[in-house]
């Protein structure tokens, strides 16, 4: 199987494949039948993230910017309803930008406050995070950390008798992230 770069050779047998015929063949007798070498999983791939007629591969707006950060504080990381938000953009493209641009401007932008003081932040429309937002695409001076402006220390900043009594509880249903509370695995295990 061949692995790396796609040639336009490639991109275009399959383009023209899928005018012809459409999706509803196996991916792999696709493969097998343009003698592409790939295997089917890469070649759907191909299609969906970047050769369906559609999508957007520029630059991400200021406005996209702001519906990635704004689903991203109340749905957490699910990128293909964060993507649903926004027309032409698939999951993998908002998963690559967020991890490669926003991410970092947005934990700068909160102070590193922990997500659930950020979405009561968000909430309340007031807090870093709405600070970023009214100003997409870049950082302001405007933007005041956690701890000054609610009397609160940023998540890392926590005492250390704080920090250990509290654990994330997982998300279970994709709403976004759990909520802190007591870490009752000592007493579970009787110590």
């Amino acid at each position: 199987m061949k692995k790396g770069k796609w040639s336009k050779e490639e991109d275009n047998l399959i383009k023209s494949h899928i005018e012809k015929y459409g999706v509803g063949r196996s991916w792999q007798a696709l493969s097998n039948t343009l003698g592409l070498q790939r295997c089917g999983r890469s070649c759907r791939s191909r299609w969906l993230n970047y050769l369906r007629p559609g999508l957007k591969h520029g630059n991400f707006t200021p406005a996209e910017e702001t519906i990635i950060c704004e689903m991203y504080s109340k749905r957490g990381s699910c990128w293909s309803v964060i993507a649903a938000r926004l027309p032409g953009r698939t999951d993998l493209a908002v998963n690559n930008y967020w991890n490669s641009t926003l991410k970092k401007k947005f934990s700068a932008a909160v102070g590193l406050c922990g997500l659930q003081h950020v979405n009561r932040c968000w909430d309340a429309g007031e807090g870093p995070a709405a600070d970023f937002l009214q100003q997409p695409g870049e950082l302001h001076a405007g933007v005041q950390p956690c701890q000054a402006r609610h009397g609160r220390p940023a998540a890392g900043a926590s005492s250390a008798a704080a920090g250990s009594a509290h654990r994330r509880r997982p998300r279970t249903d994709h709403g976004g992230p759990g909520e802190d509370r007591e870490d009752d695995t000592a007493s579970a295990t009787g110590l």
